[in-house]
């Protein structure tokens, strides 16, 4: 998929964030493959990278840590309960 022209990764894409909501709704597992696949190709195709984030521990993100795991337990339980 490296090799595609410009033009063509711009098809790709759009194709790719079409199938993810073809259903009407975009999951978590296509919402995660969308954003991994593209994550990869983007940078070949947009120019250079942006300046990824230091980070040396988990001390450091704890918040953004809690936030992710807070919203994957409520998307995967209905149950208040259950999420908790």
């Amino acid at each position: 998929m490296r090799h595609l022209s410009v033009e063509q990764y711009g098809v790709f894409k759009q194709c790719v964030q079409k199938l993810c909501v073809a259903d009407g709704k975009q999951g978590l597992f296509e919402f995660a493959l969308e954003q991994a696949l593209l994550r990869h190709l983007e940078a070949r195709f947009s120019g250079p990278r942006r300046q990824l984030a230091q980070i040396y521990g988990i001390r450091g993100v704890v918040g953004e840590c809690s936030c992710v795991l807070s919203l994957l337990a409520r998307r995967g339980h209905s149950d208040e309960g259950l999420a908790a």
